[in-house]
């Protein structure tokens, strides 16, 4: 399976080899940047270099300053969570959003950064477990 993104504000799923079109997840409000499926980790994957694809979970992010969890078999948004933080003084909604996430924890975490840095998310209390700031200035 692949997962694209794209300035129309969907995420689209394929079937490989063959490029098959299987369904498109519709509910950002600006583009999508970035989307990716669930890995699960295990204990050995530190010695064989391996990562389980749990294609049944995604993840987008975008412009909009969501970040949004999918299941993959209905094409429900399952969970929202917002990247803007609305009491820095500093913040400006009109640049930039999440640009990477990636799943962490057997895919029960995840950390999004973005143009507010990273935040990482504890998908079964829904709620930020952790911020840390950004490593670029904020005029690159």
């Amino acid at each position: 399976l692949l997962l694209t993104c794209s300035d129309d504000k969907t995420i689209k799923l394929w079937s490989l080899p063959k490029t098959n079109f299987q369904s498109s997840f519709v509910g950002h409000t600006n583009w999508v940047r970035v989307a990716k499926f669930a890995k699960i980790s295990s204990a050995c994957d530190n010695h064989t270099g391996g990562n389980n694809i749990l294609t049944s979970l995604a993840a987008s992010g975008g412009d909009d300053y969501t970040v949004r969890i999918w299941n993959c078999e209905s094409g429900a948004n399952v969970a929202t969570y917002n990247y803007w933080d609305q009491s820095s003084s500093s913040s400006s909604y009109s640049s930039g959003g999440v640009r990477d996430l990636c799943f962490l924890h057997s895919a029960s975490s995840l950390a999004a950064c973005g143009t507010e840095g990273i935040k990482i998310y504890d998908m079964r209390s829904d709620a930020i477990v952790q911020r840390l700031g950004n490593h670029c200035p904020s005029n690159v």
